[in-house]
């Protein structure tokens, strides 16, 4: 009697059965606890994602392109300027950066929960923030960070220095102070920190020569653990993207090889393999790699460029009925901003390239990103009809399901829109 319905059982194994049991074993792979530990509709969300995900890149509407041009310039600004402002109300007389706001609760981060990592890439995005609005509330802010985060650095040697915060010291931690550095140093014009730039610079280059393979090492020190990596079996994919993003602004300004040099030898491993497609990796790298081909012209940075774009473009949730459309992956939150961030600078690449096909897809497709991020975003109006605290206006929620501000969510958020303003319009 089986063989008589051989073509429907062949379409429920291959629609139904093949891809539930995938996802399955890639949560059960990755991160079953966080996903149980969802609320049931989010999980039936995340696995309906997955599923569907095929079919809305295979079978693309027009109407993306209608919901895209709903997303104005206009729009994107006011949203950068609320999540600024949010930042700069988070600042403490120290010029630390209070980590998180819990909306519901009115309560703020403790001084114990803090990450050093996070508080200079808000610096960073602050700085982002300034170029765009010409507002210098936020130059304010990020220098006063600057100044406190300037307060954990120390010295290897005469021309190495680092930055040590709770007994930890990390690549990532090097990168990003430098690079709010970097991007002050183009606004004002100030060179008197160069010395300082170029011996954080000569610590990256140290940590890169340990392994000498071309990949970075992610600690220099780690609660007084040298060897922590191979303790733990652990490297940071997302430090390298900084590390190599510093670099490619160092060369852009100094023009010394070194930095050029690096870059090359950590494209040699990164790009080969699946070095590069752990998706934490791709932001910052992006990033980086655009920076280095606008200054070089090299075909290789392009090419790595958009193979990196567009696998992440897959995991675009693209159904226009979803709540999340417009997002990434299939647990979908304001994470999403770090992607639209190295989207922006793919549209900066394909804009000089004048490659019009992907200008015109990643265009629309950030725009809608950017739809996604401003609904996380709170509000005036939903901050009185919740009758929270009017300090949690412009901050960009982890979720529809997580209520909580962090500084990095919302760095990341209006760094994205700060590229969307320069780039998509």
């Amino acid at each position: 009697m089986l063989l008589r319905y051989w073509k429907l059982i062949i379409v429920f194994a291959v629609f139904i059965i093949i891809p539930l049991s995938g996802v399955i074993a890639y949560r059960m792979n990755s991160d079953l606890r966080s996903w149980w530990n969802l609320p049931l509709e989010n999980r039936l969300l995340s696995i309906e994602l997955e599923i569907e995900r095929p079919f809305n890149h295979w079978f693309e509407s027009d109407i993306d392109e209608v919901i895209a041009n709903e997303i104005t310039v206009d729009l994107l600004r006011n949203s950068m300027s609320l999540g600024a402002s949010w930042i700069v109300n988070m600042q403490e007389a120290s010029g630390r950066f209070n980590y998180w706001y819990h909306p519901p609760t009115n309560s703020l981060s403790n001084k114990n929960d803090d990450n050093f990592l996070r508080q200079a890439g808000t610096c960073y995005s602050l700085v982002s923030a300034f170029k765009v609005s010409g507002d210098s509330i936020f130059l304010k802010s990020a220098k006063k960070n600057l100044d406190y985060l300037l307060e954990f650095k120390k010295e290897k040697g005469p021309d190495t220095t680092y930055f040590l915060f709770d007994k930890k010291a990390k690549l990532g931690g090097i990168a990003l102070p430098m690079l709010a550095m970097l991007e002050l140093r183009k606004i004002t014009g100030d060179t008197t920190n160069d010395h300082h730039l170029k011996s954080m610079a000569n610590m990256i280059l140290y940590l890169q020569k340990i392994y000498d393979t071309g990949q970075f090492k992610s600690t220099y020190v780690y609660r007084g653990i040298y060897n922590y990596e191979s303790l733990r079996k652990w490297e940071s994919e997302i430090y390298p993207g900084e590390a190599m993003l510093a670099l490619a602004e160092m060369y852009a300004i100094f023009q010394d090889g070194k930095y050029l040099k690096s870059i090359d030898w950590a494209y040699e491993f990164y790009s080969k393999d699946d070095n590069w497609k752990p998706h934490p990796f791709i932001p910052w790298s992006v990033s980086a790699f655009v920076r280095l081909y606008l200054e070089t012209g090299t075909d290789k940075y392009s090419e790595f460029v958009f193979r990196m774009i567009d696998r992440i473009l897959y995991f675009q949730n693209l159904d226009p009925d979803d709540e999340v459309y417009g997002s990434l992956f299939s647990f979908p939150t304001v994470f999403t901003a770090t992607y639209m961030e190295a989207l922006g600078d793919a549209i900066l690449l394909a804009k000089h390239l004048n490659d019009k096909k992907r200008l015109n897809e990643y265009s629309m497709k950030a725009k809608i990103g950017y739809r996604w991020l401003i609904k996380l975003q709170y509000s005036p109006e939903e901050v009185n009809s919740n009758g929270y605290e009017r300090i949690a206006i412009g901050g960009f929620r982890t979720s529809f399901i997580g209520p909580e501000v962090r500084i990095d969510n919302t760095q990341h958020a209006i760094s994205a829109l700060s590229k969307g303003i320069k780039y998509v319009y």
